[in-house]
C-alpha cells in the first residue's frame, strides 16, 4: 500500500530535481519548482515516517496533511503551465505536466483510500 503512494512521490521529486538543475529558469519559475519539490518531499517524509504502514494508522496522519501538500504541488504545477509570465521550454513543460499528472494520480489514490 505504501508503494502506491511513495512511488509517484519519488517520480515527482526526481522531475522537480531535474528542473531545479536548469540554469535558464526565471525567479518565479524557480520558486514554484522549489515549492513543488519542498511539498512533495515533506509528504514523502510523512509517508516513510509511519512505522507500521497500516491504513488505519496512516489515515490519522495523512488525511489532511497529505492532501494539503498535494494541493500545493498541483497548484504550483498549474501555475507554471498556465501563467503567461512563466514561459517554459518544451522539455521543462513536459516535466511540469508529468509532475501535475502524478500529483493528480496521487490525490486520486489518497481520496480513494481515505474515503
Amino acid at each position: 500500500m505504501r508503494d502506491r503512494l511513495v512511488q509517484p512521490l519519488q517520480e515527482i521529486l526526481e522531475h522537480a530535481q531535474v528542473l531545479l538543475m536548469e540554469t535558464d529558469l526565471e525567479d518565479l519559475q524557480r520558486k514554484f519548482i522549489e515549492g513543488m519539490h519542498s511539498e512533495a518531499y515533506q509528504m514523502f517524509e510523512l509517508f516513510i515516517s509511519i512505522p507500521d504502514f497500516t491504513w488505519e494508522k496512516a489515515r490519522e496522519i495523512v488525511s489532511y496533511e497529505s492532501r494539503s501538500h498535494l494541493t500545493s504541488v498541483i497548484g504550483y504545477a498549474e501555475e507554471l503551465l498556465e501563467a503567461p509570465e512563466t514561459v517554459l521550454a518544451p522539455d521543462q513543460r513536459e516535466r511540469v505536466q508529468f509532475i501535475h499528472a502524478r500529483g493528480r494520480l496521487l490525490l486520486n489514490r489518497l481520496t480513494e483510500m481515505l474515503d
